[in-house]
């Protein structure tokens, strides 16, 4: 599908007008205590903000999405970017979305099963939700897939190794770090591209050298439009696992007084003013 079309479609299945923008978003409306409980005991934080579809359009490019027939996205939120991106780019025949909160999953399931009913040959399938918390959107031969579920669950495995690229667009708490490093970004194969919402050099708490490099493409302090900084946009981080190291650990870097990176506000989610911003 072509932008408009694509845009169009993920406003439809979640009944949008526009953007949403701004701190109260759906993904951060009407959470379960079940969903509070999970975030707490992981240490996670609850606020929730998408990229939004030109932001994900800039991403996609210089990922090169449309070469990639495998992509999975750990910490999906209400399924939104999944979905686009599963729509954009025909090449992609397997998308994996994985979502801590299951209330933030219900929410996009009841989209996707809207969007199936809506567009001729598209096939939705929630009979192993209540059993499995799992449901799939299938449109010519090709799937995109949702599950509630731990990111660091060792089912996803095989998709997160079999996947060309990965989408880490969340803030992950501190204390999963080096679990995130041993058992996704190392499980990743060569080649394979990612985007962070932490610069590498932050997240890396493996023992193991880091086999990642920034993306070519890319500077540091570009910028992708999102729900919580519409015009300036955030700063995601991408990244290519070329085996060079061309990124240093947290610990090198901390060690670098002039180095960025030794700013515990890179910790930190978006500040209220850019929330503020969001919503003029």
């Amino acid at each position: 599908m072509d932008e408009q079309t694509t845009t169009a479609c993920v406003r439809h299945a979640y009944e949008l007008l526009g953007d949403e923008v701004g701190f109260f978003m759906a993904g951060n409306r009407q959470l379960s205590a079940r969903d509070i409980a999970a975030f707490a005991s992981s240490g996670s934080d609850m606020q929730y903000g998408e990229v939004l579809p030109a932001g994900m359009e800039r991403i996609a490019a210089a990922l090169d999405v449309s070469r990639c027939a495998r992509l999975c996205e750990l910490g999906s939120g209400t399924g939104k970017q999944a979905l686009y991106v599963f729509l954009r780019h025909a090449g992609l025949v397997d998308v994996l979305a994985v979502e801590l909160s299951r209330d933030r999953c219900d929410a996009c399931r009841r989209a996707w099963r809207r969007l199936a009913a809506a567009r001729p040959g598209f096939d939705f399938d929630e009979s192993r939700w209540d059993a499995e918390s799992t449901f799939t959107l299938r449109h010519g031969g090709r799937r995109l897939r949702c599950h509630a579920g731990d990111l660091l669950d060792d089912r996803w495995r095989g998709d997160v190794a079999a996947a060309g690229v990965l989408v880490l667009q969340t803030c992950f708490p501190p204390s999963i770090h080096a679990a995130l490093c041993e058992r996704v970004l190392l499980n990743a194969a060569d080649g394979c591209r990612v985007v962070c919402y932490h610069p590498m050099e932050f997240l890396w708490r493996a023992a193991a050298p880091c086999p990642y490099s920034p993306l070519p493409c890319t500077t540091r302090g570009d910028t992708y439009p999102t729900s919580w900084s519409t015009d300036k946009g955030y700063a995601f981080s991408l990244y290519v696992r070329d085996g060079l190291g061309g990124v240093k650990s947290a610990a090198l870097e901390a060690e670098d007084p002039a180095s960025p990176f030794r700013s515990c506000l890179l910790y930190t989610s978006p500040s209220p003013r850019d929330k503020r911003q969001s919503r003029m």
